[in-house]
């Protein structure tokens, strides 16, 4: 597997060295926390929800109209419906078969749905399987080609067909003179019909910029040694009984059993190695100054609180923002005034907002709390997101609920939805051994403007 250079590695392991045990403690306490990160596909129904279903506001004087697009990581279809909450269609694919009948079973399955759907500019749909694939697909859900690499979160089309995917790999970092395993996140660029044409690999691009070195290092500090643990069976591994089940799978991978890169993807995803967690890959569709270029890469990296903004020539970090702001936060995008629009999940805060951003001097400029608008606070402590709408409402999707909900400048919400099938029907063992009732998560709703559907689905 391919490495960190020499030079990066020596700023890793210097790092760790200047180390006092009181840090190493802390490090420790934080894999423990990091382990404890669940599979996310579905959630108790929260008791302020409980009687939700459909569209339960409407204010279609102040919404923007259009369709709105979406998935469930335990579905492998994506459904477009429209402002009433009516089903207007739904593109239906096949499950993906297994990659090893023997090798973490029931985490292929858990990851065995549609992670995220997106429509081209060509009116296809690009769908990524969690660590699995990405393809494109007709919207009778006909595949022209898919391309087997382990995608996760977010894709780019351009207009010219290629696409750009966040992917993953293994990586073998010496971190304090000691070598540890790392999921990397990687750029990988797809021609026209669905061929690797280059990838980039996160770890490099962070690792070559002074100040987002420092925050890597923090982080793989906080991880350091957490492999170990799993081989001493000291480090849990959480309460998904999908991942406890895992665990002699992935002690063999850190054995150094071969194992074929998607399925090493999948051990890895969730755990202390997952050390940067990329969710966002969007590309600046202009220049903007003072953020960068048209075609430059607009990112955002969970793990390090971190938005930020890459050269897609010279490899140059030109804007970032996020630690001591944003917590775990999701889907950065540009907006037509040349801010940027992100979803704070507000993991510790434990208190979601959506934030506006003028990348000029960092500022926040506008903001939305619930709370903070005389409205009940909402939270949504993974996924989640936020899309700049024309005249500059906000949709939000507040994932744990399995809902979407529109605002606008003043913070009045104008469109709410709730996901009526969302109940899953086939509860986890978890939720039946807790004997809940659950509802499916939503990762990402997209509203689609009615002039960028195709001719069949326009009103």
């Amino acid at each position: 597997m391919p490495r960190l250079g020499r030079a990066r590695e020596l700023v890793l392991g210097l790092c760790l060295l200047s180390s006092s045990c009181q840090r190493r403690d802390e490090a420790a306490q934080a894999r423990h926390a990091l382990a404890s990160l669940p599979y996310l596909a579905e959630v108790p129904v929260k008791p302020e929800h409980a009687h939700k279903a459909g569209v339960v506001l409407h204010d279609a004087a102040s919404a923007v109209p259009g369709l709105n697009l979406y998935t469930s990581k335990r579905w492998t279809e994506a459904r477009l419906v429209d402002m009433e909450g009516r089903v207007v269609h739904v593109v239906r694919g096949e499950p993906s078969p297994p990659l090893s009948a023997t090798i973490a079973p029931r985490i292929q399955e858990v990851l065995g749905g549609w992670m995220h759907v997106e429509l081209g500019p060509s009116g296809n749909l690009f769908v990524i399987e969690e660590m699995r694939a990405v393809s494109q697909r007709d919207l009778s859900g006909k595949r022209s080609w898919t391309a087997e690499i382990p995608a996760h979160h977010d894709l780019a089309p351009t207009p010219d067909g290629r696409v750009f995917v966040l992917s993953a790999t293994p990586r073998r970092l010496t971190v304090g003179g000691r070598a540890e395993t790392f999921l990397d996140n990687v750029i990988v660029e797809l021609s026209p019909k669905g061929r690797v044409r280059s990838r980039r690999s996160l770890l490099d691009l962070l690792a070559a910029h002074p100040e987002t070195t420092q925050l890597l290092n923090a982080a793989l500090a906080k991880r350091a040694g957490w492999s170990s643990e799993v081989n001493e069976g000291t480090l849990s591994l959480g309460s998904a009984l999908e991942r406890q089940q895992a665990l002699p799978d992935l002690q063999a991978y850190l054995a150094g059993k071969p194992m074929p890169e998607r399925l090493a993807c999948m051990l890895l995803y969730l755990t202390p190695a997952d050390v940067l967690h990329t969710n966002t890959l969007e590309l600046l569709p202009h220049d903007v100054p003072l953020l960068g270029r048209k075609g430059d890469f607009l990112l955002s990296v969970r793990n390090l609180d971190l938005v930020l903004v890459i050269s897609a020539t010279t490899s140059q970090v030109s804007w970032h923002f996020g630690p001591g702001e944003l917590e775990e936060q999701h889907q950065p995008s540009l907006l037509p005034n040349g801010h940027v629009l992100v979803f704070d999940n507000g993991v510790r805060s434990r208190r979601s907002r959506v934030l506006e951003i003028d990348p000029a001097d960092n500022r926040i400029v506008w903001r939305y709390e619930g709370a903070a608008q005389g409205k009940s606070a909402f939270f949504t402590p993974f996924m989640g997101g936020a899309q700049g709408l024309d005249g500059g409402n906000v949709l939000i999707t507040d994932s744990t609920s399995s809902r979407a909900f529109e605002v606008n400048r003043a913070g009045a919400i104008v469109w709410d939805y709730f996901d009526p099938s969302m109940i899953a029907e086939k509860p986890t063992e978890a939720a039946r051994a807790a004997r809940e009732r659950r509802t499916l998560t939503l990762y990402r709703v997209a509203r689609i403007p009615f002039d960028a559907l195709p001719n069949a689905l326009r009103p």
